[in-house]
């Protein structure tokens, strides 16, 4: 009796053990790949995943070793081949915008000297699909909503920043235009001097005989500095 209290302990007690020991190993296998097929995922991701973990598409692209990016190693062929079969262009640049869209990063340090891309996202991995659940698509700001960052950029205001002075702006500029105007009258009464001394040098020159007080004169009035106008 002792020996069959014993085992029927043992009995209750194992399956407890080993069903909390299998369960990690259930859910790391098969639950993933069903929670995908049964969630309102972006089609784009699970065409995505299918297109990465294909071997019909291992020439073109497939995952990196340590499953955790995914290489294009055929861009062309990517274009021409693989992507008319999954989506309605073969642009491959429209696909990659879609790949900046839900946070996919470019790894630029590919060990490769022709035209390899690879791409990683840490939810992206192949070992772990139920992790594209967590990739959201990043928020795009709205045409005009970027048509009024840019003018605002355009013209110094940011948001947060006290209102720009409209009315000082243009006094201010009024001041300038006038001040331009004074200079530029200063300068053609300046030019209109020197062009008088100068004409009154070449007349001097000109003469048989120039007195020495006439000479004394020229210099005086070639030295003296140019009026200005009144």
């Amino acid at each position: 009796l002792g020996s069959i209290t014993i085992n029927s302990e043992r009995s209750l007690l194992m399956p407890v053990g080993v069903v909390a020991e299998a369960a990690p190993a259930a859910s790391s296998s098969g639950v993933g790949l069903e929670a995908i097929a049964s969630s309102n995922m972006a089609p784009f991701l699970t065409k995505l995943f299918d297109i990465v973990s294909a071997t019909t598409t291992d020439r073109c692209i497939a995952w990196t070793s340590r499953g955790d990016s995914f290489v294009i190693s055929d861009p062309d062929g990517f274009a021409r081949d693989i992507l008319p079969t999954y989506f309605k262009h073969n642009n491959i640049r429209s696909f990659v915008r879609q790949l900046n869209t839900y946070g996919f990063r470019k790894r630029t340090n590919i060990s490769s000297t022709d035209e390899h891309l690879e791409f990683f996202h840490e939810k992206f991995r192949r070992d772990q699909p139920a992790l594209l659940m967590q990739i959201k698509r990043c928020h795009q700001p709205k045409p005009h909503a970027r048509g009024a960052a840019a003018q605002a950029e355009t013209s110094g205001f940011k948001p947060g920043n006290p209102p720009v002075d409209t009315d000082s702006i243009k006094t201010r500029v009024s001041e300038l235009k006038s001040r331009l105007g004074s200079l530029q009258s200063e300068i053609r009464e300046y030019n209109t001097q020197m062009e008088h001394k100068v004409n009154l040098l070449m007349h001097i020159l000109q003469s048989p005989a120039t007195a020495p007080s006439t000479a004394l004169q020229l210099q005086q009035a070639m030295l003296a500095p140019p009026r200005k106008a009144g």
